[in-house]
């Protein structure tokens, strides 16, 4: 063979690795495959159109986004938490150790050049939140009777509101409808984004119930504000299950009923990703559930999973767990909540050659591996003392791991019997695995969070 032909061998071979590099990318956002065929295409939204969920219980979750009139603020060390007494349910999340920042273009290029500085003291990030240009809520219930759900007022219980120099903070909301009362707490851990939320149902209607607790998220179909103008990331809700992966939901495909989703499972968890940060659920895992998303108005959309309690006799009471996360898309805090959950990090077309870069990580020493940002795992981390590469496939913000879900890895003993539970893991507990120490990283109490402007662009977090 000559050289010519040699050549043009491997000019052939690069043009076709770097073509289905470019094609994964495009189904790892979502898109459709360059190979696709129709026939599969018309399958796919067929079978997208009969999971949309139907049903009187489901239906009573569909939410009214309103102003808050007597709103109970909850004050930790990373975050600002807002709950709305109707409902009992979180309507604003603002994160204290991370700054607004201005886009760029808020100087222009000639600004930059000329070092003119965009506007300072922005405030905070607020990422749940109802105003007039954003609605965004975490919202949960009972449906399947007359019971407590996100539009009944619920009572406060907790007179603390603030964690102070305390580690945890348990805040307890209580309401009764139809002789059943459901208790809300959710606990607080600090160093933290994670929420642990207990729903304990308490029977005592006289006869026995099937209730079904709810867990989902409501947001409007628009842009983050602030969002760079030099690259598009993906904005909107997204499932996960062990059967289907991660699955992106595109606003639009709810609205005309032709999002491809897993509807039944009893793993997962389902979140609504925006540019840097993220809002998840995440239930006990081996719970048996029916996810839906829906247009709740115009533009305004619902994501959620219902989870079935069994039947409650009277008299008797039943507790369900998840947890809730709203903060940064901080990979390493992330994959220790659930499994997949680290996947909502967007590098845009930056992704494939991040993960690709990843895989040299295991022949590189260590200190090299630092430096570069590749493979980190908890284990090493904690044998070196050292704090996590804010570049690389692990987008870290300062600060300690969030850790497990301890209800995915009891989902034996949550069946059994949930009052029987092992509680969700708050954050710092990091689960067992063979490249896992299982052992709790010390929090950072001092740390700051932040976003390299190096991979970030500009529009970084400082």
């Amino acid at each position: 063979m000559g050289k010519d032909m040699q050549r043009a061998l491997l000019w052939a071979i690069l043009f076709t690795s770097c073509f289905l590099l470019w094609d994964n990318y495009q189904v790892y956002k979502g898109e459709k495959s360059f190979f696709h065929t129709e026939a599969v295409e018309q399958q796919a939204v067929a079978d997208a159109a009969s999971s949309v969920p139907t049903g009187k219980d489901i239906d009573a979750t569909v939410p009214s986004a309103v102003a808050v009139k007597d709103p109970v603020v909850v004050e930790t060390d990373r975050m600002k938490v807002t709950f709305d007494r109707e409902g009992a349910v979180i309507v604003g999340t603002e994160m204290t150790l991370i700054p607004r920042q201005a886009d760029w273009t808020e100087v222009g290029l000639a600004g930059l050049i000329l070092d003119r500085k965009p506007a300072e003291n922005l405030g905070n990030v607020d990422l749940l939140e109802i105003t007039k240009n954003r609605t965004y809520v975490a919202q949960s219930g009972l449906v399947g009777g007359n019971f407590p759900n996100h539009k009944d007022q619920y009572k406060l219980v907790s007179q603390k509101l603030s964690m102070g120099d305390a580690d945890k903070l348990d805040v307890i909301f209580e309401a009764t409808k139809g002789g059943v009362t459901v208790k809300k707490t959710y606990t607080f851990n600090r160093g933290h984004y994670g929420i642990d939320v207990s729903t304990e149902v308490v029977n005592n209607s006289g006869a026995a119930i099937q209730p079904s607790a709810y867990y989902q998220l409501t947001r409007d179909g628009g842009k983050p504000e602030g969002e760079s103008s030099m690259y598009s990331t993906y904005t909107g809700p997204a499932f996960y299950s062990d059967e289907e992966k991660f699955q992106k939901l595109e606003f639009g495909d709810i609205a005309d009923n032709s999002a491809s989703f897993e509807k039944f499972t009893n793993n997962g968890w389902l979140a609504m990703v925006q540019h840097h940060f993220v809002s998840a659920w995440v239930p006990a895992n081996g719970e048996e559930r029916e996810n839906y998303a829906r247009e709740v108005s115009k533009n305004l959309y619902s994501v959620g999973t219902l989870v079935k309690l069994g039947t409650i006799e009277s008299g008797k009471s039943v507790t369900d767990k998840a947890v809730l996360y709203s903060g940064p898309q901080d990979q390493d805090r992330l994959e220790q909540i659930a499994p997949g959950l680290e996947l909502v990090v967007d590098y845009g077309w930056l992704t494939m050659a991040i993960q690709k870069a990843d895989l040299l990580a295991p022949v590189l020493p260590l200190r090299h591996r630092r430096q570069l940002g590749l493979g980190h795992r908890a284990s090493d981390l904690h044998r070196e003392g050292d704090s996590l590469s804010g570049f690389g496939r692990r987008l870290s913000f300062d600060g300690p791991h969030e850790g497990s879900h301890a209800a995915y890895e009891a989902a034996a003993g949550s069946l059994q019997g949930r009052q029987a539970a092992s509680q969700p893991g708050h954050d710092g507990a990091l689960p067992h695995g063979k490249d896992q120490s299982g052992r709790r990283l010390p929090p950072d109490h001092a740390a700051d969070s932040r976003v390299p402007r190096a991979l970030l662009g500009a529009s970084g977090f400082r």
